[in-house]
């Protein structure tokens, strides 16, 4: 008999380590740092390896579905919800939730497959805690998935180990992702990225935080023909702030959205979450029937734990829904009339909560797109089908791509295209932030650099179809590195990783600086700071990324993998015969007006 491990934190196998004394076991993990880590005598096998893409793909198409038609249903069940759209509100949230938490049953489905009978399966990790925030579904970053499925099925052959990480370490990784801090020339470049427009914009942001003068708005003629209230920050938003006061437009801050309460879990709890239990598994059934996609005991656990998560969520929303509403009549009570909302920021649970209250108040919201990601794969249609798009009364996108992809999922939004912000579409004094950047790398100014901006590790934030897995990512980043030295052999090569962590311990290539020397891989920085230094920008990234690569100046290839096809051409594909990987280079048949702040102002004006 045989021990099989599901490990996700060099830690965790540490813990288990100290514990377990026997000699004939196998770990398994998702984690790519575990997989390609050498210093321990046992190996990693990928729980992802030779997956059925298929099957993996059907399952993302029936979470999508599950999340529409179940947010559709709670629509019905919850009488008491008013103006609350809990399709908008939740429905996203409800599809990242199905597909990250089914996907790794999926995966313990495929283990349990192959092992002998006999076997058993030790899932390691924190049985205690899974994060819930707020109106949101989806997982904590670092939450062991694994072990709360196995811990909700009773099987001799399957069992959990305890094991927290270290909570304050967890909290600093988030911190370091959320708010890292930009070193002296990162800082530099940040300014020198700057327009005239979001200088003013940013100065007037501290102004208005510091409440150094006796008004709260900024306009430039006695009699502003619009108000506008700004939600967060954007570029597009900081880039036509100049624009919009010149053309007469009064511009303040949106006041801060009221904070959810926490009540006591209700008394009827159980009962109702029975219920609700019972209509999320028949609703699942179906989906998963209808795409064939093969239902297993695990699948059990994991529509339980979903349909979990959703009752607290609703149960939060109804306790918090009146003393909401109240505090919404106060925030929108300080908007004047001829007014309207701009954001990009209608991502939240309780931020879509607000946007169907500005609905049945009749005040406008516009939002702005979030790089140029809609419409240019087969993922996106998934993805953006509840995205924070729709929850605006107009849109306003980068390309008539994206307007168009969007006409499927909010068909009476008014939409807008302006085009890129500057700041994405060119790189300012590009001399100057070449030389900048290279000192950022360490590079002289004459040493061919050549920049492969890459994707992303996914965790509990798996979310598909046609996207990544651990395996792929590892699989395409390590082909794709070999075959630009092929190409390139005098040039020093950058990997540029996305700075983000979504497991305790990150993997960063580091290993393969030993077969390739002249390989860069920078700690932590963003893309839109080196981008200058490039002679030559590969990237397989189709989110927001791609619009920093096109605007770079730079000659750039898109490289299309198999398993996720994108929805442009361009002018030359070269197609490698051993993996398939597809070379799209000359430049993306797409056409991206450029941002026109004169029109777009009078546009916003107009509305």
């Amino acid at each position: 008999m045989q021990s099989h491990i599901i490990v996700d934190s060099e830690y965790c196998f540490s813990r288990f380590q100290l514990d377990n004394k026997e000699q004939n076991e196998q770990y398994y993990t998702t984690s790519p740092y575990l997989v390609n880590a050498s210093q321990f005598k046992e190996s990693f096998k990928s729980l992802e390896e030779h997956l059925n893409r298929t099957e993996l793909d059907n399952l993302s198409k029936a979470s999508y579905d599950i999340a529409t038609d179940f947010s559709s249903l709670l629509n019905e069940l919850c009488s008491w919800r008013g103006y609350a759209d809990l399709n908008l509100i939740l429905a996203g949230s409800i599809q990242r939730c199905v597909n990250a938490i089914f996907y790794k049953g999926f995966l313990l489905q495929g283990l349990f497959e192959k092992i002998a009978f006999g076997d058993n399966i030790i899932c390691v990790g924190d049985t205690k805690s899974l994060q819930q925030d707020g109106l949101e579904l989806q997982f904590g970053r670092f939450d062991s998935l694994f072990v709360h499925i196995v811990s909700r099925l009773t099987s001799s052959h399957l069992s959990t180990y305890h094991c927290e990480l270290p909570d304050e370490e967890c909290r600093k990784l988030i911190r370091f992702v959320t708010h890292r801090k930009f070193s002296r020339i990162e800082k530099i470049l940040s300014i020198l990225n700057n327009t005239p427009s979001s200088f003013c914009y940013k100065t007037w942001k501290k102004i208005y935080n510091k409440k150094l003068l006796p008004f709260e708005s900024v306009r430039l003629t006695p009699f502003p023909r619009k108000n506008f209230y700004f939600y967060k920050d954007s570029e597009l938003a900081e880039e036509l702030f100049l624009s919009l006061l010149v053309h007469g437009a009064n511009i303040t801050f949106l006041p801060s959205l009221p904070k959810l309460k926490k009540f006591p879990f209700p008394q009827d709890a159980y009962s109702l979450g029975d219920r609700l239990n019972s209509l999320f598994l028949d609703c699942t059934h179906k989906w998963f029937e209808k795409y064939d996609v093969k239902w297993n005991v695990f699948y059990d656990a994991c529509s339980k734990i979903v349909s979990e998560r959703i009752y607290k969520t609703i149960s939060l929303l109804k306790q918090n829904l009146p003393q909401l509403t109240e505090q919404f009549e106060a925030v929108s009570g300080e908007i004047k009339p001829n007014s309207a909302i701009l954001t990009n920021s209608f991502s939240s649970g309780l931020q879509r909560l607000f946007a169907c209250f500005c609905k049945t108040k009749k005040i406008k919201t516009i939002v702005t797109e979030h790089g140029l990601t809609t419409g240019f794969s087969e993922y996106s249609k998934y993805r953006e089908a509840h995205s924070v798009m729709t929850a605006g009364d107009i849109g306003i996108y980068h390309s008539d791509i994206s307007a168009r992809q969007m006409d499927i999922h909010a068909p009476e939004q008014q939409k807008l295209i302006f085009g890129l912000p500057s700041v994405t579409a060119e790189v300012k004094l590009p001399s100057v932030q070449r030389f900048l950047a290279r000192r950022l790398l360490n590079l002289n100014s004459t040493t061919p650099l050549i920049i492969y901006v890459c994707d992303i590790e996914r965790n509990n934030f798996y979310f598909g179809p046609y996207t990544d897995t651990e395996y792929d990512f590892c699989y395409k980043t390590k082909n794709i590195l070999h075959l630009l030295f092929k190409k390139h052999p005098d040039a020093q090569i950058c990997l540029k990783l996305y700075p983000t962590m979504r497991y305790y311990e990150r993997y960063k290539f580091g290993d393969l600086c030993a077969d390739y020397p002249h390989l860069i891989i920078p700690e932590d920085v963003d893309f839109r700071f080196i981008r200058a230094a490039a002679d030559h920008i590969y990237t397989t990234s189709f989110l927001s990324t791609l619009g920093w690569v096109i605007g770079s100046g730079k000659p750039y290839t898109f490289i299309n993998v198999p398993w996720s096809p994108v929805t442009f051409s361009t002018k030359q594909i070269d197609t490698d015969k051993n993996t398939g990987f597809k070379f799209m280079q000359g430049g993306l048949n797409i056409e991206i007006p450029p941002l026109n702040m004169k029109v777009c102002s009078k546009e916003l004006l107009a509305l």
